[in-house]
């Protein structure tokens, strides 16, 4: 059995989402969903 670390993938998402980034492209089964619009604006 291999264990994976999912520290990065964290790490990476964490910053993209305190930068307000998109963090879908990290998972590879996500749709697109750029054409939302965000409720915040």
């Amino acid at each position: 059995m291999t264990v994976l670390s999912v520290a990065p993938i964290f790490g990476e998402a964490i910053w993209r989402n305190s930068t307000r980034q998109s963090i879908g492209e990290l998972f590879p089964f996500s749709d697109d969903t750029s054409d939302l619009v965000d409720i915040d604006e």
